[in-house]
């Protein structure tokens, strides 16, 4: 069966959902499971509108203690969370339960039931109502009472359209009528937009509910309104119906899940303190068997005598026997591997090893390495060295199991840029038995001026996985770009709404621990973002099918990958510039950085400013030659200084400093000459600045080096001191962290 057939036959699956569970496109499910998910599912959203309703009874009448008594202990917001219960009891079977929480059971279902009641009722209530209605006139009180009830109702509309309208119908192997759903949406924002512009007129805008700015029209602002309700919505119903519609390979697999620790030590290499050698701690994720975990209980995760969350391993059983591809993980920034257990799981239960690796002196409870952008990718390496080692002893336990021919790389965002590390030739931490890396939201930020160019070394297959909400989505679209399109994979994929941290399993903690962690509700835990646990199933499809077509060298595998079956998943964008090229061919790529050649584009990687290439009279190239610049094109400062109001969304993105990993970010260049010598102060704290921005300066030329940067002076702004001297000239940046942009307001005195 060649590819082209098995992906048409995918694309079939997908669309009209006319496939069996057998690896397919769709998955079968029974009339039991859609029980489940039509009462757990329809408790959550009649939970919603109720929790919304009642609150905005209150605020529509100006009682603040109408509110205060619904809110109290015994009172009606509780009596509406508890009521949830038991739908959820009476229509679930343990089964249903736990495909719908990845196995972690009725118990679970019945507090995310409720949770989802009690976010999403109070983030409706935040979106539709204003803060403080006492004292408001007539005309903007009865304004109000409209606003709640047209955008309550299109909130209602909106989830019963994607929920049992669509999601519940694809959930059970049925078609979904989409453009027939949209039409549906449409006409309901239609009416509530009309509604409210009707009834309200100016008076729509002093409830400050959409800033003036986002439309020069009442009508537009209005509209922005509907977007921000539009979207919750949906989300509530990816979050109480997910369709879980990938088939088998986005599905928790055949074998139940083992877990065992390994306390490494790598004697090349110093802990932080330089006392001992570096400890490596290493959780395997290992297929094992149903009668392994008959009468085990299952591992809990436990930080500091707490108990943080269940999860679907097994710690200790034995294993199944075979011979396995391996996969290494590296957690975000001082994270653990805990909080990815949910993909290593899927993998293991699958048929992978999958390796994730503690960080020293880089995770939770220990942020101290001075060095752990060379020591992450070094430990990578490190533990294959060590399981391999492992591997070849016949009384060990993984004695065996491991294909030293197989082994691929993941991580999320630090341990993303890990994943990149041991795949890009040019570095000291490339690792040629690493076949494919699977870098989600990877931080590539950290290569600084070696990114774009250095990507295009990577000669093995790699998918890019991000979000759209995420601060990093426009370098990691740099990255993509910079990628060859020799292997089999070359991709990019964005789930649409999704955060930096919808990647984790944070999300799994209880509110009481991540407020205590966070200091407050996490914005990637919803309603704001994709829901976790639905971004959770098609992150699972893709690295699972990822890794399944590049180390196993499954045709059906790819297939799924293949961008016309992938373009119906709604909630991603995926881009491919994939190839032929076979495993074990650099498909092109070179281990030689591109440096010297004269050449001015965003692929290079090297070329210093002197080696000036194509540029036009009166310009230069930047850092590494992937742009021209002109210091002239500079806004002037007056020489007593001054205020300017400006973004950077839209300025070039040629500079970077010496202190923010800013790259890749644009950035609005100043020339300042002073009327006096003094000591200058330069900044962008306060005002419209609102965006992690960096600040940097320099003398003469608008090219290095920094007399003077600042990254994170007044909280995520910058500000910095520097003598200045009459009559010398001053190039002042402003730019962004990572790839960060926005409004700012600079001052110079």
């Amino acid at each position: 069966m060649n590819r082209a057939f098995i992906a048409a036959h995918m694309l079939l699956c997908l669309t009209v959902a006319a496939c069996g569970s057998n690896d397919s496109g769709t998955n079968d499910n029974s009339a039991p499971d859609q029980r489940c998910l039509l009462a757990s599912g329809g408790a959550a959203a009649t939970c919603v509108r109720q929790y919304a309703a009642a609150i905005g009874a209150c605020r529509n009448a100006a009682d603040a203690a109408c509110e205060a008594a619904l809110r109290g202990k015994g009172g009606r917001l509780a009596a509406l969370l508890a009521a949830t219960e038991e739908p959820v009891r009476s229509n679930c079977a343990a089964d249903d339960a736990n495909k719908l929480t990845f196995l972690l059971g009725i118990d679970d279902l019945v507090s995310r039931t409720a949770q989802a009641c009690q976010k999403w009722g109070a983030d409706l209530v935040a979106v539709t109502y204003a803060a403080d209605l006492a004292g408001r006139p007539l005309d903007e009180l009865a304004c109000q009472r409209v606003v709640g009830t047209q955008l309550a109702g299109l909130h209602d509309a909106v989830v019963q359209a994607y929920g049992p309208g669509c999601y519940v119908a694809e959930f059970n192997g049925r078609r979904c009528d989409r453009a027939g759903r949209d039409r549906q949406v449409a006409q309901a924002r239609t009416r509530a937009a009309a509604a409210i512009e009707q009834a309200c007129g100016p008076a729509f805008d002093a409830l400050d509910l959409v800033p003036l700015t986002a439309s020069p029209t009442l009508t537009g602002r209005i509209g922005a309104l509907m977007d921000v309700v539009t979207s919750r919505a949906r989300h509530l119903a990816q979050r109480v119906y997910p369709p879980l519609n990938l088939g088998s390979t986005g599905l928790f697999g055949p074998s139940p899940v083992g877990v065992r620790t390994f306390n490494l030590v790598d004697p090349s290499r110093l802990n932080v303190a330089g006392t001992a050698p570096r400890p490596v701690k290493v959780e395997v994720y290992y297929p094992s068997t149903l009668d392994a975990v008959a009468s085990a209980p299952r591992d809990i995760v436990e930080l500091l005598g707490a108990t943080l969350m269940v999860t679907p391993t097994y710690r200790d059983v034995p294993r199944v026997r075979g011979r396995f591809p391996l996969v290494l993980f590296s957690p975000g920034s001082n994270s653990d591997p805990w909080e990815y257990v949910y993909l290593a799981a899927h993998l293991a239960s699958h048929g992978f090893l999958v390796a994730s690796v503690e960080h020293h002196g880089e995770h939770l409870l220990d942020t101290s390495d001075p060095d752990a952008r060379s020591n992450r990718p070094r430990d990578l390496s490190f533990v294959v060295d060590q399981l391999l080692d492992l591997n070849a002893e016949p009384d060990s336990f993984f004695a065996s199991a491991i294909d030293a021919d197989r082994i691929g790389a993941a991580g999320h965002s630090f341990g993303g840029y890990a994943a990149l590390a041991v795949a890009t030739c040019p570095l000291s931490t490339f690792d040629v038995r690493f076949k494919a890396i699977f870098p989600i939201e990877g931080a590539v930020q950290i290569f600084s001026s070696q990114a774009p160019g250095i990507f295009s070394t990577i000669a093995i297959p790699t998918l890019l996985v991000g979000g759209s909400a995420s601060g990093l989505a426009p370098v990691l679209q740099t990255t993509f770009d910079g990628l060859t399109s020799g292997p089999t994979v070359s991709a990019y994929a964005t789930l649409v709404d999704a955060s930096h941290n919808t990647f984790s399993d944070a999300c799994e903690l209880p509110d009481t621990i991540l407020r205590a962690f966070t200091g407050g509700p996490l914005p990637d835990c919803e309603p704001e973002s994709l829901p976790w646990r639905y971004a959770r199933h098609i992150t699972n499809y893709l690295a699972l099918n990822f890794f399944d077509a590049t180390l196993n060298g499954r045709a059906d595998a790819l297939a799924r990958l293949d961008p016309a079956v992938l373009a119906a998943i709604e909630e991603m964008t995926y881009q491919s510039q994939a190839g032929d090229c076979p495993p074990g061919d650099s498909c092109g790529a070179t281990c030689t950085l591109p440096c010297g050649n004269g050449i001015v584009e965003a692929r290079e990687a090297c070329d210093t400013p002197g080696e000036q290439g194509v540029c036009p009279p009166g310009e230069a190239c930047n850092t590494n030659c992937t742009a021209c610049v002109n210091c002239a094109d500079a806004t002037l400062v007056a020489p007593e200084g001054g205020t300017f109001v400006g973004t950077t969304v839209g300025g070039k993105t040629v500079l970077s400093s010496s202190c923010g990993l800013d790259v890749l970010s644009p950035g609005r260049l100043f020339q300042w000459t002073p009327a006096v010598s003094h000591v200058a102060t330069i900044e962008t704290c306060g005002g419209t600045t609102d965006f992690d921005t960096t600040l940097f300066v320099r003398e003469d030329t608008c090219f290095g080096p920094d007399l003077a940067c600042s990254d994170d002076a007044c909280g995520v702004q910058s500000h910095l001191t520097l003598p200045v001297v009459t009559g010398t000239t001053y190039f002042i940046i402003v730019d962004g962290f990572i790839a960060q942009a926005g409004k700012f307001t600079l001052s110079v005195f």
